[in-house]
Order: structure tokens, then sequence, then C-alpha cells
């Protein structure tokens, strides 16, 4: 699995918000140039970048001398998977249509024996994802490494 640099900077961009406490209805917002210089990127793509939050409806851009931006919900009830779904889109879901080799569709469109693999990767992705908040990041809540799990237990049952 590959993290978009759309995902990876989207996701310090709303960190940045959820540790300045920049919420829903908080005097806080932190401008684009706020958070492009604290993270280390341009201006102009740390504005691409907040611009693309927007539209997705995970910040709210607030006009004025102290305008900036801000989240449009509290960090504990945006998680990293909801992040990841509306920049990119889920994860494994288009296989199917994007690998068919050179024909229209892909030539085990029937009875696909792969499919059942990467729907279980993405469910397993996303049960981790959906459950860590910004919140949890920005608190530092979230385990440094994850649960080890034995092999006989990700072998189908």
């Amino acid at each position: 699995m590959k993290i978009s640099a759309l995902e990876e900077y989207g996701l310090r961009c709303l960190l940045q918000l959820a540790r300045a406490g920049a919420e829903p209805g908080g005097a806080v917002t932190l401008s684009a140039r706020q958070i492009a210089d604290r993270e280390g990127l341009t201006f102009e793509y740390a504005s691409q970048i907040l611009g693309e939050l927007r539209r997705a409806g995970l910040v709210a851009s607030v006009r004025g001398v102290h305008g900036g931006f801000r989240l449009v919900r509290p960090a504990r009830e945006v998680t990293v998977g909801e992040l990841f779904r509306t920049l990119e889109g889920p994860i494994a879901d288009n296989l199917c249509e994007s690998y068919t080799g050179k024909r229209d569709v892909c030539a085990h469109s029937e009875a696909c024996s792969v499919r059942p693999v990467w729907s279980e990767l993405q469910r397993r992705i996303y049960g981790f994802l959906d459950g860590v908040t910004l919140a949890d990041i920005a608190d530092g809540t979230v385990a440094a490494t994850p649960a080890v799990v034995p092999l006989a237990a990700l072998r189908r049952r």
C-alpha cells in the first residue's frame, strides 16, 4: 500500500489544526502560511491541500484579519480512514476495472479467486484506520507498535 503525498500532507495539515484547537465554534484558526511553515511545505502546496480538504468537507475557511482554517467537526470525530476515503477513494476498490489486461473486462470477472483477498485487505486496513482519530494522533494515544497477530489468526476460518 502506498500513501500518497496528498494523504500524508492532508493528515499533517489536519493535525496542525487539531493541535492548535482550531475546531468548530472556536476562535482559533490557522492560516495556510502558518500550516505551510510548520510542515515545511510551500504556501502554494499547503493552500492546494487545504482547498482539497475544504472541498471534502473536513475543514472550513474563515475570512477576515483573523481568518484561516479550522476543522468542521471536533478532532475526536474525524478518522484517518475518512481522510483516506475522501482524498483518494477506497483502497483496492476498483482493481477489477483497472487490471483487465488487453480485454475490456477482467478475464476472471465471473469467478474471481483474487477479489476476496483485496476485499479482506481493505476491510482490515479500514478497520484500523477508522479506529484512529485526529485527536488520538494529536494526543499521542495511538499505539506506537501494532499488536502482533499470530499467523494462524490470519488464515481463513
